[in-house]
């Protein structure tokens, strides 16, 4: 017998985007983990996450991050540019 999973109606948003000394991640009522990556795949950051949470960049180099957040059982992967100015 095949089984049939839902697909949760995640919503996830990192803003501001660009960044510059924080971002935050939104995941509505929905709790889960996060992980944040540099283009090179170090693992910068981890953490859980439920509704919002503040990320601090501060001591981050500018660049490309990726923030993989699993959320429900989905695992969604956002790009996020950390610019100082």
């Amino acid at each position: 017998t095949a089984s049939v999973s839902s697909v949760s109606n995640t919503n996830i948003n990192v803003y501001p985007n660009p960044a510059g000394d924080y971002f935050n991640i939104y995941t509505g009522n929905s709790t889960g983990t996060y992980t944040i990556v540099n283009l090179q795949g170090k693992i910068i950051t981890q953490g859980n996450v439920e509704g919002e949470t503040k990320v601090s960049t501060t001591n981050w180099a500018e660049g490309v991050y990726l923030v993989k957040t699993q959320v429900n059982g989905t695992q969604i992967t956002t790009r996020v540019v950390i610019t100082r100015q």
